[in-house]
């Protein structure tokens, strides 16, 4: 084998090494990212429910205090878990 071929081979070998971690790297971007969009699919449903529960609360004739304070509070303090879920998991992805 001539030194040509040699370093055609180390060539071809080193390209197809350097073909294999962005293909991985890819791969591992687009798994983060379906997964950020799931999350935020989630945060935006909930919110959507959130605004329906606050626009219920706004149109009632009658106002019964601390039941539907109770359940706005639940609401707000799961949306704010949820929320601060998204961000800590975006943080960690690049905390990395």
């Amino acid at each position: 084998m001539s030194f040509l071929n040699v370093i055609l081979l180390l060539g071809v070998v080193g390209l197809i090494g350097v073909v294999g971690v962005l293909v991985w790297y890819i791969r591992a971007n687009l798994r983060f990212m379906r997964s950020i969009q799931s999350s935020l699919t989630g945060t935006s449903q909930l919110i959507q429910e959130y605004q329906e529960h606050l626009d219920k609360i706004s149109n009632m004739e009658t106002y019964y205090g601390d039941n539907v304070v109770e359940g706005l509070m639940t609401h707000t303090t799961e949306m704010a878990q949820l929320i601060h879920l998204n961000i800590d998991e975006i943080r960690s992805y690049f905390d990395e």
